[in-house]
């Protein structure tokens, strides 16, 4: 056509053509290529003086800059397709440059308040046009932009008036995509009901109407909403299983990549590990067959988590090792971190070698500074104290804990000022300072109660009961400590915590001479600890018991209980255990 244009000399076609190319460009993803069509139709349009094709060709030029990545051009490009299109009273066109701008600035610039200024202008041209098609899309958009800035009260009204106008409408596909936006902001608001509703009634139109797709991602969205905040994960599998189903039907890979993915995750969190395996070595499989290098990365992570949860720890140090090769090749600084964290982890928790550990986290740290990452580096700050409390250098510990504290309160995180203040006071009370201890443990402890939260308190009850307990020989002062642990523990149905609390005012009893009382509690400890059936812990409770009814001259209970405990002991192979049980009979 170009060149027929070209010899009949029709300028008019000639630029038609240039227009036509770069649409075909555009359309095959040769960006660079479209723009130097575009760039022609502009020069005849302007050539030619109509207004018309002048705007149109520069948002064309505007949406290849877009797709470039070139932002600032973009913009540009469209703010002189904006100027045109006011100059000559065209609103049609105004409408449809403050959609293209709000999308930009939402989606590449993330500037959702820049975002929604052009979709109510987008909105306000919709209603004087009476185009009720781009009224209903403008309540789209500024759902979506009220979501991104997290003023989820205001997105789900949008999202409704979007629902309402769909309705009207008769519009199935968009009536789909209408409810699947209600729901993500109930999600947001914690209305789980809502939520879970708004889905199924996405998912009966599209099960109305035939469309799998849409299905396929519903069935995604039910299982993250169950797997992720109604910690179902049973029921999230059965909807994981569907959308596999769908995907391998439509011959979707993705889907059926990222449906391995969520089934492996599923299956963690019903710690069923080996399974749990299986699904993302399937989902590692086809990353490596489709080239997702960022897929690989994530895929190899999960599988060492899993690896490690079984206590195949070479296997899991091997797996984080290859996703460490990949994100380096690749130069993604952002994987690169996270694995040193997770790799910090492997080597502190359960490879036991703290200064093995100190590198990874010495690596993140700086990964972490380099990003302006300052969530990740205060977290550095809190790994590499505590590999350096493993070490038993509480000076550093400190020092690393006191950076911790610094960053959580620029960043106003209250749930890691409240960590850092516990981890302050650990070292404080190991340095001997325990005036010092005492008082991070309360500020630990001011923060719990300001935020509720129960769990925490009750270990900072412990903390401070086992620091007036063990150090500053204060007893009874401890039994208070133990006492309100004992009833958070109890509140919140924490059966470990409950165990805990009966030893500890055992040997706060047993400090303060009450022997009969320190029984007392002893006996509920082993009580609990045969129900847990925790050998380990059975031994101890065995022990303590054996001891009271010594001092209390009952020494056939005492040999009794001695027994009991190396019986245990024997049972599970503990040697040491059994070695300081004979020593304390033979003393009796």
């Amino acid at each position: 056509m170009l060149a027929l244009a070209r010899d009949l000399g029709r300028k008019d076609n000639e630029r038609l053509a240039y227009n036509r190319l770069g649409v075909a460009c555009r359309d095959m993803q040769g960006y660079v290529a479209a723009l130097e069509w575009n760039k022609k139709t502009l020069k005849m349009s302007n050539e030619s003086g109509d207004k018309t094709e002048q705007m149109t060709a520069n948002n064309n030029i505007a949406g290849s800059y877009k797709a470039l990545g070139k932002l600032e051009l973009a913009r540009s490009h469209y703010q002189s397709a904006m100027t045109i299109a006011m100059e000559t009273g065209n609103k049609t066109r105004q409408m449809d440059i403050h959609l293209e701008l709000g999308d930009l600035h939402r989606e590449q610039l993330h500037e959702p308040q820049e975002s929604h200024k052009y979709y109510t202008e987008m909105l306000a041209l919709a209603r004087d046009l009476g185009r009720k098609d781009k009224e209903r899309l403008a309540y789209n958009r500024l759902g979506l932009a009220c979501r991104d800035m997290q003023d989820y009260e205001a997105a789900l009204e949008w999202d409704k008036n979007f629902l309402k106008m769909c309705n009207e409408s008769g519009d199935k596909t968009v009536q789909i995509s209408a409810h699947k936006n209600i729901a993500v902001s109930y999600k947001a608001l914690g209305k789980l009901d809502l939520v879970r509703s708004h889905y199924q009634s996405a998912m009966t139109i599209a099960m109305e109407t035939g469309n799998k797709t849409e299905q396929m991602d519903i069935y995604c969205q039910l299982g993250d909403l169950h797997r992720e905040q109604l910690h179902e994960p049973q029921e999230s599998h059965k909807y994981y299983t569907e959308m596999l189903a769908i995907a391998r039907d439509l011959g979707r890979k993705g889907k059926e990549r990222q449906a391995y993915n969520r089934l492996g995750l599923a299956c963690g969190d019903m710690q069923d590990y080996e399974a749990a395996l299986e699904w993302h070595q399937k989902n590692l499989k086809m990353s490596q067959e489709c080239g997702d290098k960022t897929g690989q990365i994530t895929v190899h992570q999960n599988i060492a988590g899993f690896y490690r949860a079984l206590g195949k720890l070479d296997l899991a140090n091997s797996h984080y090792q290859s996703a460490m090769t990949i994100a380096m090749e690749t130069g993604n600084k952002t994987e690169q971190m996270d694995i040193y964290l997770e790799l910090g982890d492997l080597h502190r928790e359960q490879l036991h070698e703290p200064q093995e550990s100190h590198k990874y986290y010495t690596e993140m740290l700086a990964l972490a500074r380099d990003l302006g990452r300052k969530e990740d580096e205060r977290q550095a700050y809190k790994r590499v104290g505590a590999a350096c409390w493993d070490m038993q250098d509480y000076e550093a510990a400190l020092e690393w804990s006191q950076k911790d504290l610094k960053m959580s309160q620029e960043i106003a995180d209250k749930t890691g000022k409240m960590t850092a203040h516990q981890n302050i006071a650990d070292s404080y009370r190991a340095l001997g300072k325990l005036d010092l201890a005492r008082s991070h443990y309360q500020s630990a402890m001011t923060i719990t109660m300001e935020m509720g939260n129960k769990t925490r308190q009750m270990d900072i009850n412990l903390k401070l009961g086992d620091l007036h307990r063990e150090q500053l020989h204060e007893p009874q002062e401890s039994h208070k400590y133990y006492t309100e642990m004992l009833a958070l523990a109890r509140d919140l149905g924490r059966k470990n915590g409950e165990r805990l609390a009966y030893n500890r005012l055992g040997l706060a009893s047993d400090d303060m001479q009450d022997y009969e009382l320190a029984l007392e509690w002893f006996q509920k400890d082993l009580k609990m600890s045969q129900e847990s059936g925790d050998k380990t812990v059975q031994i101890t409770v065995h022990q303590n018991i054996a001891v009271t009814y010594k001092t209390l001259g009952k020494l056939d209970l005492a040999r009794s209980h001695f027994q009991s405990a190396m019986t245990i002991a024997k049972e599970t192979g503990n040697k040491q255990k059994q070695e300081d049980i004979a020593k304390k009979l033979a003393n009796l």
